[in-house]
């Protein structure tokens, strides 16, 4: 008896566990046009002497994609320009985990194509195609910000407007179970 209701004991434990620690379905890398890396994507072996990077970071490291570089204002500063992509490098899924992974994609070049969908789609197209694919999609509005965003499985795809200029964005959630202080 003893025997029996350890090994009960042992399944409804690995049925619990894996239910709380269920993983991320990432979307696969095929459905990008012109995107050098994928979300979560592991970085850690890659070279990104060729990738102008975009300081400021604590904690991770950001870089343009390559052939995109930073514009500079009547000041000198570096600006972001109107055609670009960029990749967030970070630990994933936990800042304490470790490791090099990209975890947000920015851009807005329209030839970068991520489900069919480039920054000149129509809110309608986004919220089609993602609704199709089992997101959620919410919009919201505020100033000269209209937006789209599609989670699932803590995997974000934004369509944003800012001042009518578009920006795609892909976001992958990332805890911080030790609160770490950048």
């Amino acid at each position: 008896m003893k025997r029996f209701l350890l090994i009960f004991a042992l399944i409804f434990a690995l049925l619990t566990f894996s239910a709380c620690t269920k993983t991320s379905e990432i979307p696969p890398k095929s459905e990008s046009k012109n995107l050098e890396f994928w979300i979560t994507e592991n970085v850690e072996n890659v070279d990104f002497s060729k990738h102008n990077e975009i300081f400021g970071w604590f904690g991770a490291r950001q870089f343009y994609g390559l052939g995109y570089a930073p514009a500079f204002d009547e000041y000198g500063n570096e600006t972001l320009p109107d055609i670009y992509v960029t990749y967030l490098i970070s630990a994933w899924p936990d800042y304490a985990d470790g490791g090099q992974y990209v975890t947000s994609i920015e851009f807005t070049d329209p030839k970068v194509e991520v489900f069919g969908l480039s920054v000149n789609s129509s809110f309608e197209e986004f919220e089609r195609v993602f609704n199709e694919l089992g997101y959620e999609v919410v919009s919201s509005e505020m100033g000269t910000v209209t937006e789209r965003v599609a989670s699932k499985d803590g995997i974000s795809f934004a369509l944003r407007k800012i001042n009518e200029k578009p920006v795609f964005s892909i976001n992958a959630k990332v805890t911080n179970r030790e609160n770490i202080i950048f």
